[in-house]
């Protein structure tokens, strides 16, 4: 446990001494924890709260979290319904020495960054090739992410 315990320590240090606006809300499982966080300016998010849940295992820190929005949000890497991000994302980008920022940055980027071709929602994928995308993340954001 203690690479969770060194994750919760430098959230908080990262939180505290700089801009990001991200909280953590609940800490209390040993293998879990939910974070709050204000979506990207000038992205389809800008305004909305999301949260997520990180979710640990034992091969941490040499593979990601898991990630699940539980914030409805329309994007090509999170399933709809489920909320549960595509780890291919983080595990393309990740190593062994990433440390919070670097999550914290990776997940951002996501955000504004989100014309993928390939995902685990085929629907949002579609809407990107159809140039409908920002339009139906806006109105998710509007009805979900801003309550």
């Amino acid at each position: 446990m203690n690479y969770y315990k060194n994750f919760i320590s430098q959230f908080t240090k990262l939180t505290n001494n700089t801009n990001y606006d991200w909280i953590m809300i609940d800490d209390s499982d040993s293998d879990n924890f939910r974070l709050l966080f204000e979506g990207p300016k000038n992205s389809p998010y800008e305004d909305g709260l999301y949260k997520i849940e990180l979710e640990f295992y034992d091969m941490f820190p040499n593979s990601p979290p898991n990630v699940k929005f539980l914030t409805k949000i329309w994007h090509p890497l999170v399933e709809y319904t489920t909320g549960k991000m595509c780890q291919d994302y983080f595990k393309e980008n990740w190593s062994e020495n990433n440390n919070v920022k670097n999550f914290v940055d990776l997940l951002q980027n996501l955000l504004v960054n989100y014309n993928f071709n390939s995902g685990v929602n085929l629907y949002a994928i579609n809407d990107l090739k159809e140039g409908n995308f920002e339009k139906k993340a806006k109105e998710i954001n509007q009805k979900y992410a801003l309550e």
